[in-house]
């Protein structure tokens, strides 16, 4: 859980935010092969995630509007 507040603040192309989720992925995918189960620790993640996220794709997210 440490690790998670350290890792990169990415930009908003689709590769860094690509490489930004693996490695969120992986680190949670590691908290649940612990036993740590995600009700523990999700609270505190949300707003580290949120934090992250790049304004222009968090209001993409907010809106629902995604360009593809």
């Amino acid at each position: 859980m440490e690790s998670l507040p350290k890792i990169h603040v990415p930009t908003s192309d689709t590769k860094n935010l690509r490489e930004f989720h693996d490695i969120y992925e992986t680190n949670i995918c590691g908290l649940e092969t612990l036993g740590i189960m995600t009700e523990s620790y999700g609270s505190l993640l949300i707003p580290i995630l949120l934090k992250k996220i790049p304004d222009d794709t968090l209001l993409n997210i907010q809106s629902g509007s995604f360009s593809r």
